[in-house]
């Protein structure tokens, strides 16, 4: 299946609108405004005339008030992108939405969702995410390039590397104190049978 040209959704999500920032109705805002994230879900599904998959109609509706208000808009501005015409009709939106809704829930802690607009990386980021929940690769682009390409902009594959880097130095840092330690012990030793 063809996707659309990537330089397509960035220009889409560029755009979007700021109603889907706004706060979602449960929780407190500083705008007078809000929106109901759960209908601009489901509007979403009417709308590109997609049938909501059973299982992630029920997940959002159990989350419904117990999730943060980032995940919510997170929620929003992919729900905004998906709105794209590429996507009317495509079977693909149901899967693509249910990957992106754990994914976003986690992306959200490191990204805001106002960054995934404003920031060209994460725009990219967001867009490339977007058509690979979807089982898709932009336009033009072979499997491998799109992947090579999402794998530099991914950000929790990014804080995954880190972590990992992280506890390697951990170790190694550890290992050096140990070996430290163990010189001088042996050194006091042999100093003391002397």
């Amino acid at each position: 299946m063809n996707s659309p040209p990537l330089e397509e959704l960035l220009n889409y999500l560029s755009e979007c609108p700021s109603l889907f920032l706004e706060s979602p109705l449960p929780f407190p805002s500083h705008s007078r405004s809000k929106v109901h994230s759960l209908a601009i879900v489901k509007d979403l599904f009417i709308f590109q005339e997609v049938k909501i998959p059973g299982e992630l109609a029920s997940r959002l509706e159990e989350r419904w008030e117990n999730w943060e208000i980032g995940h919510w808009q997170g929620l929003q501005v992919l729900a905004y992108l998906y709105s794209h015409p590429w996507f009317h009709g495509k079977e693909v939106l149901g899967p693509g939405f249910s990957r992106g809704y754990d994914h976003m829930n986690r992306l959200v802690r490191l990204v805001s969702p106002p960054q995934m607009i404003g920031n060209p990386a994460r725009r990219e980021e967001l867009c490339r995410l977007a058509l690979h929940w979807c089982g898709l690769f932009p336009r033009g682009e072979t499997p491998s390039e799109g992947e090579d390409r999402l794998k530099a902009l991914d950000t929790l594959y990014r804080a995954e590397l880190e972590e990992q880097s992280r506890q390697a130095h951990s170790r190694a840092e550890e290992i050096k104190r140990k070996m430290r330690e163990k010189r001088a012990r042996e050194a006091a030793n042999t100093y003391g049978r002397e």
